[in-house]
C-alpha cells in the first residue's frame, strides 16, 4: 500500500506480501503490517519520527534519512544500538546507554566508564504504551516462538530481500538482540545475501529461527 501525503513515494511489502485491510495498530504490531507503520511516519512526521529514534538510541548516518522507509530499518542498526533502544523502552523511556565495559580498574587513575543510564526520552506513558502493544506480538503474533514461562514483549523484523533476520525483545529484567545475516565470505570482501532457503525451506523471517534462539535464549 502506497504511503499517503509524502513527498517520497513509498509502498512497502508487509510480512506475507499481502493485504489486510483497514486494522488496529495492535494487529499492524503483531502482523508486521509495515504499510501502518510507513503511514504513521507520514502523519506524524518523518523529522519528529527521526527526532525520537536517535534519542532512543539509534545512530546516525548517511543512510539513515528522514523517510517513510524508517519504518524498515533503514538506520542500519547494530545488536548493541538495537538492545539499547529496547531496554530504554523496558526502562519506561528513561534512557540506557549501552556499554560492552561495565567496570575498569587502573592503579593510578580514576577510570570512566559509559553512564548507563541518562535522562527521560519518551514518556513514561509512550514507553509502556509500546511495551504493550509489542507484548502481543509475543502472545498473539509474529514472534510467538519466542514466548515462556515469563513475560516478554518484542518485535521481529527481516529485512530487504530477506539478507537478515532479527528477534529484539525483553522482559522486566532482561533485553536481548538476535540477528541472523546472510554473508557470501568465498571473495576477498564479504557481501550479503540472502537467507532464502538457507536455514529453512522459504524466507527466513524473524518470526522463526531469530525468534526460537531468543527464546530458548531468555
Amino acid at each position: 500500500r502506497p504511503v499517503v501525503g509524502s513527498e517520497i513515494p513509498f509502498a512497502p511489502e508487509n510480512e506475507d506480501d499481502r493485504s489486510y485491510g483497514p486494522v488496529t495498530v495492535q494487529k499492524a504490531t503483531n502482523s508486521s503490517i509495515n504499510s501502518v507503520y510507513a503511514q504513521m511516519i507520514v502523519d506524524v512526521g518523518p523529522e519528529k519520527t527521526k527526532k525520537t529514534a536517535l534519542a532512543l538510541g539509534m545512530k546516525d548516518g548517511q543512510d539513515f534519512g528522514a523517510t517513510p522507509a524508517m519504518s524498515l530499518g533503514t538506520m542500519g542498526a547494530s545488536t548493541l544500538d538495537m538492545a539499547g533502544a529496547y531496554a530504554t523502552l523496558d526502562n519506561h523511556g528513561k534512557k540506557v546507554n549501552p556499554a560492552l565495559v561495565k567496570s575498569a580498574q587502573h592503579s593510578d587513575r580514576k577510570v570512566d566508564v559509559v553512564k548507563q543510564t541518562g535522562e527521560q526520552v519518551i514518556s513514561r506513558r509512550a514507553a509502556d504504551t509500546v511495551t504493550q502493544a509489542m507484548t502481543g506480538v509475543v502472545t498473539n503474533g509474529s514472534g510467538f516462538r519466542a514466548a515462556g514461562d515469563y513475560q516478554a514483549a518484542g518485535k521481529t523484523g527481516t529485512s530487504e530481500n530477506n539478507r537478515s533476520a532479527w528477534f529484539v525483545g525483553y522482559t522486566p529484567e532482561l533485553v536481548t538482540a538476535v540477528a541472523l545475516f546472510g554473508e557470501d565470505t568465498s571473495g576477498k570482501i564479504a557481501e550479503q545475501v540472502t537467507l532464502t532457503d538457507a536455514i529453512n525451506p522459504g524466507r527466513a523471517n524473524g518470526g522463526r529461527t531469530p525468534a526460537l534462539i531468543w527464546g530458548e535464549y531468555t
